[in-house]
């Protein structure tokens, strides 16, 4: 963290349990190769991958980084996930909860996010916003530190969600069985967090 951080977009993820699994990242912009000339795509740049014990960690986190939007799963902890919400609340950083439900697309957006704005919760499709995820690392617009295969469970929770056909529903889920996936959930609340920030939804009427 540090004063580095100050100026730039940055984004936090939390998948919140008995370990607090965390993504941090910075966003920028870069021509784009295979767009016209003047293209640009919108690179999520991970500047911090790990686990914290406790709650006020996550706060010192944030101030240290200068995160301007935070999204933190709203289960199971969610009493210290609303304390967080609450900490900030009217300040530079807005903490945003999540929850996961089958949504139909709501426009343009590419996995149905609904935003409740008194109780600053945001709700997404679970497997639509699973897929805007893996479409990001697939076309490179996502990057991680070159350490990060060095953080403990990093590569397992990543790989652990797949895609499959669920014939009960007869519609494709990402599922990942028995194996944890707290680091790919972590990403994948960053990534909201990045939405929510691009799209205005940092705004907090108060």
């Amino acid at each position: 963290g540090g004063e580095l951080y100050a100026d730039r977009l940055v984004t936090m993820g939390g998948d919140v349990g008995s370990v607090l699994n965390v993504s941090i990242s910075v966003v920028e912009e870069e021509p784009d190769p295979t767009g016209d000339e003047g293209a640009v795509r919108v690179i999520r740049r991970a500047v911090f991958v790990g686990a914290f014990r406790k709650f006020a960690e996550i706060s010192d986190a944030i101030r240290r980084f200068h995160v301007s939007v935070c999204v933190i799963d709203s289960m199971p902890e969610t009493r210290k996930a609303k304390e967080i919400r609450d900490e900030f609340l009217g300040g530079a950083t807005q903490v945003w909860l999540c929850r996961f439900a089958p949504t139909a697309r709501v426009g343009t957006h590419p996995y149905g996010l609904r935003q409740e704005w008194k109780e600053q919760v945001v709700t997404v499709d679970r497997t639509q916003v699973f897929d805007a995820c893996f479409d990001d690392l697939r076309e490179s617009r996502r990057e991680w530190p070159e350490d990060v295969f060095t953080v403990l469970g990093w590569r397992e929770q990543m790989r652990a969600p797949v895609r499959v056909l669920n014939e009960t529903k007869s519609r494709i889920v990402w599922t990942e069985g028995s194996s944890p996936d707290h680091y790919r959930l972590a990403d994948i609340y960053d990534r909201i967090a990045y939405d929510l920030a691009a799209s205005g939804g940092s705004y907090h009427a108060g």
